[in-house]
Order: structure tokens, then sequence, then C-alpha cells
């Protein structure tokens, strides 16, 4: 366990460690300080939408990066991440008919980088929760373009992460990790 590098109470590593996995900014933090923290990133919920092929869909962003990434949005006040997983999915993709197979047990976090801070803005990164989720052959002619993305591609997790740019692409890694699509 050890004492937390910013107080200097017990640290709650064991449980904190695990879900700043893909943060630099990983360390030993006492209770009060890991909440303290963890209020400063937007909560929010990822899809791993694939098909049978084991293809995954991204979409390419229409906001100022124009990425590609997986699509994914913030959790509303009062709604659960299933539901706001539900949700995203059909907003950002217009898929109806989808499984839920699995999710990352806690949360993943990322710093987004001092260029993307909005000035007196509340957070500093993202806490995400991923779900896989299975769907049948399903082309790219069938998903409709949304407000987040202007087109879409079915990609292999390693196509992915050779895309991702450097603020997700640890956690796209540890959450294919834990979902089971990379070894």
């Amino acid at each position: 366990m050890g004492l937390c590098e910013r107080c200097g109470r017990e640290s709650v590593c064991s449980d904190a460690c695990a879900s700043f996995a893909a943060s630099p900014t990983s360390g030993r933090l006492s209770l009060m300080c890991y909440r303290t923290k963890m209020d400063r990133y937007r909560r929010s919920v990822v899809a791993v939408i694939q098909r049978e092929d084991g293809k995954i869909l991204v979409g390419k962003g229409t906001r100022s990066l124009a990425e590609w990434q997986l699509p994914q949005g913030g959790v509303e006040s009062g709604e659960s991440v299933e539901i706001a997983v539900r949700r995203e999915i059909e907003e950002e993709t217009s898929l109806k008919t989808f499984e839920i197979v699995s999710r990352t047990h806690g949360v993943i976090t990322y710093d987004w980088p001092p260029e993307h801070l909005k000035r007196g803005g509340p957070y500093i990164g993202q806490s995400q929760t991923y779900f896989l989720i299975s769907v049948r052959s399903v082309g790219v002619s069938e998903i409709r373009p949304s407000v987040d993305f202007s087109e879409y591609e079915w990609l292999l997790p390693a196509e992915i992460l050779s895309r991702a740019i450097p603020m997700r692409k640890a956690a796209y890694r540890a959450a294919f990790v834990e979902l089971g699509l990379l070894g």
C-alpha cells in the first residue's frame, strides 16, 4: 500500500492504481485525494462495437481533431453507464440492434494534453467505462453519419491502436486487453 504522494495519508493504491492504469499521472493516493482527482475527470462511456469478423467500428470525428476514434460520450445526470452506452450507440451510429457482451470492471482514465483543456473548465481528462458490443454483419453503409462522425470504418484492434492519437492510445490498449481483444 504505502503513503499518498499528495497528503501523506495511507494510500488506496490497490484500488486506485487499477483505475489509473492508462493515466500517466498514476500514483499512490489516499481515498480523499483519489476521489478529488476522479471528480476532475469527465465521466463517459466507450462502445467497442465488434462484428463477427473481429473488426471494430471507428468513426472519423467532426470536431477539431477530426481523428479516428471509438464511439463515446458523457454519462448524463441520473443515467447509468449501461443506459448511456446504449444512447451513445444510437446517437452516434444509428445502430439499434446489438448486444452488450462485457465491460471493463473499473474505469480507465486519460489526461487531456494542455491544448485540449478548456480555460476554467472543471475537467482534466476522461474517466471511461468501456463496453464490448456485438453486432451481426453490419456494413459501413448501414451506419449513418452523425453530428460526431463524418465517416466510419471497420478495423482490427491493432489497426485502431496504430491510428489512435497519443492521448487515447494507452486507454484503448488497456481496454482492449481487459476486454480480451489483445493479448
